[in-house]
């Protein structure tokens, strides 16, 4: 089942723990990642035979190794008599948060899917490449992995079975990646976690998920890049307050929704992002609003109030995808 030549895939580093998505939710990172060549040879086994870029040297067992754990299950379950020498290109420095062993494991899979003709499809890639990710993490979580092979923003769930949900990213987020000089290996810091945590707290993070995934789907933060975008003055808001849901109908903010709050003789429309609980508020001046909800306090619907609007910044993840070259 062996070829001549070598094949290489590149897979990009990634986020895991995105914001309140603790082993549930990743993205990918564009610009940097791991390079895995394999090529085959007639010496069965799986063979090391270097290691470049940031990182020099890693395990060369297979057991051991992020890259070659996946090579070493492929060869057994497909019965492939073939050995494999593989090369590994580091873009990803050990320990960095990054999901290096992620990439390495993705990049291996997917070179060995067109090295050994396989067609495995995506369910089965990632099956491969997280046995390889646990390796280094010493559990199966799929937060790194996921999207170091589909690219984008993804929802993981591993119970009952592994299934990978791309969520939409808003246009005007990006992901702004600060990289201290500090090593942190996942497998000893999933170790400092607690075994149980207060139902309030579970509660809490509950909402908060649901809340991010549905505020990415509903694209809260489009209408905030265009509140920016007119230049006004923006005063941030660490707090949501009740009020009355109402459109903008007509002046320089026509068409923009947000929440009606009555502020040191101010009315003003707050525009938010709900999974993060914070906004940002610009004044209204001269403008009828329509409620998209009865009104409670603020009168009747043909009032021309003076406001503001709450806004908040956020980040997008970059969406990448593996690419596969054969030589």
């Amino acid at each position: 089942m062996g070829q001549s030549g070598t094949t290489t895939a590149f897979a990009p580093a990634s986020v895991g723990n995105v914001g309140v998505g603790f082993d549930v939710l990743g993205h990918a990172l564009a610009g940097v990642g791991d390079e895995v060549a394999l090529q085959a040879t007639a010496e069965p086994g799986v063979h090391l035979t270097g290691v470049t870029g940031v990182v020099d040297t890693l395990p060369d067992e297979p057991p051991r190794n992020t890259a070659l754990r996946p090579l070493m299950d492929l060869r057994a379950d497909f019965s492939i008599l073939d050995g494999v020498v593989v090369r590994i290109k580091k873009g990803i420095p050990l320990g960095s948060g990054m999901g290096g062993s992620a990439a390495s494991a993705v990049a291996s899979v997917v070179a060995a899917n067109a090295l050994w003709d396989l067609r495995l499809d995506e369910q089965r890639l990632l099956h491969y490449a997280l046995a390889g990710e646990a390796v280094a993490s010493g559990d199966v979580h799929a937060d790194n992995v996921a999207p170091s092979l589909i690219g984008g923003l993804v929802l993981c769930e591993t119970q009952p079975g592994l299934h990978v949900t791309p969520l939409q990213v808003p246009a005007v987020l990006s992901c702004v990646l600060v990289h201290p000089d500090l090593a942190i290996a996942t497998r000893a810091a999933r170790e400092l976690l607690a075994d149980a945590i207060p139902m309030a707290l579970h509660v809490r993070q509950s909402q908060s998920l649901a809340g991010f995934i549905a505020g990415c789907q509903r694209g809260d933060l489009d209408q905030i890049q265009r509140l920016i975008e007119t230049g006004e003055p923006l005063s941030p808001e660490s707090l949501l307050v009740p009020g009355d849901v109402v459109r903008v109908k007509n002046g320089s903010f026509a068409g923009f929704e947000g929440t009606v709050v009555h502020r040191q003789n101010e009315t003003r429309l707050l525009v938010a992002v709900n999974f993060m609980q914070q906004g940002a508020s610009v004044l209204l001046q001269d403008c009828q609003l329509e409620y998209l909800r009865p009104p409670t306090a603020l009168g009747n619907k043909d009032e021309n109030p003076k406001g503001s609007i709450d806004v908040v910044y956020n980040l997008r993840p970059c969406r990448h995808e593996i690419t596969l070259r054969s030589s």
